[in-house]
């Protein structure tokens, strides 16, 4: 019996003010994107506000160009659906040169997490200013394991602060979202837990999260809009002197709120003080500022070599 191929729903993308013709910057990496209109308006594609103010504090996507030079498009959205649910797994954007007509293929958006029908709904959302910053941090480190375990110690045994660990459960088959206290506290010390992020706070926190496919997604960055510092999973290096394991913290003194910059607590400004303090009086500086490096690993993969 053939099975039928559910076709991607194409929906041509205007503002609730009619325009259609567009300046396009789109990071392929980051899966987020901005719209122009000929009238200065400014549109996120999608859920990017969750992702595209943590991406412009660090670089500003460029304009896409046609090759016969202009940079206004007629955009389209292929929502590619999920079979056997309601939901679409993807995204792909295209866009149309307004002067000659010729096909840009933008780029394309993954979906894992449940509902995604609102996203049809309201494709664009208004940005009143898409280039605000705020004060923010991410740090990197290239660390050993027991470098990872003095750092939890340190977050959760010296400043006393919760641990909320986002992992993946092998056993299960699944993403899950579990507060390590008191009870099982061992666990946050594990290395067989696969973690994905851990998040520190001084109050149990809230944190958003959605159904997805494979288990609880945690909703955009949390660490972005409430007192919340993260510790994410490192990512592996493959370097030319070895291989390395480069761990990134993320936090913010300040939130975007309804296009306003504003400061979060002065205790919290404290305690992000004493996290950089921490981090500075027991690791080597010498990759570059916000990079704090085990000295061991500094030396066996970064240091340059005396000829």
């Amino acid at each position: 019996m053939k099975t039928l191929t559910v076709l991607p729903k194409t929906i041509n993308i205007s503002t609730n003010k009619g325009d259609r013709e567009f300046v396009v910057r789109f990071d392929r990496q980051e899966g987020v994107g901005l719209l122009s209109t000929r009238g200065g308006e400014d549109y996120l594609m999608l859920d990017s506000i969750d992702y595209w103010f943590d991406l412009v504090q660090y670089s500003y996507p460029k304009k896409k160009v046609c090759a016969c030079k202009c940079q206004w498009f007629f955009v389209q959205f292929d929502f590619v659906p999920r079979e056997g649910t309601g939901d679409f797994r993807s995204v792909r954007i295209r866009a149309f040169c307004t002067k000659c007509g010729k096909e840009k293929n933008i780029g394309s958006i993954d979906l894992r997490y449940s509902p995604t029908q609102h996203l049809l709904d309201l494709p664009i959302s208004f940005c009143a200013n898409p280039r605000l910053k705020c004060r923010i941090k991410r740090t990197s480190g290239y660390w050993r394991r027991e470098d990872r375990l003095s750092f939890l110690e340190f977050m959760v045994d010296d400043l006393g602060l919760y641990a909320t660990c986002w992992y993946w459960d092998s056993k299960q088959k699944e993403r899950r979202l579990e507060v390590l206290n008191n009870v099982n506290r061992e666990r946050l010390f594990s290395t067989r837990l696969n973690y994905l992020n851990y998040y520190f706070s001084s109050a149990q926190p809230e944190i958003e999260t959605t159904d997805g496919e494979g288990g609880i997604y945690v909703k955009g960055d949390p660490w972005r809009k409430d007192e919340i510092i993260q510790f994410s999973s490192p990512l592996t290096m493959v370097l030319r002197r070895g291989v390395g394991n480069l761990y990134y913290i993320h936090l913010s003194t300040q939130r975007i709120e309804a296009g306003v910059v504003r400061d979060k607590s002065a205790s919290f400004g404290r305690l992000c003080d004493k996290i950089i303090d921490w981090l500075t009086g027991n690791f080597v500086e010498s990759r570059g500022k916000n990079c704090f490096d085990s000295i061991v690993e500094y030396k066996r993969l970064v240091e340059p070599i005396d000829l």
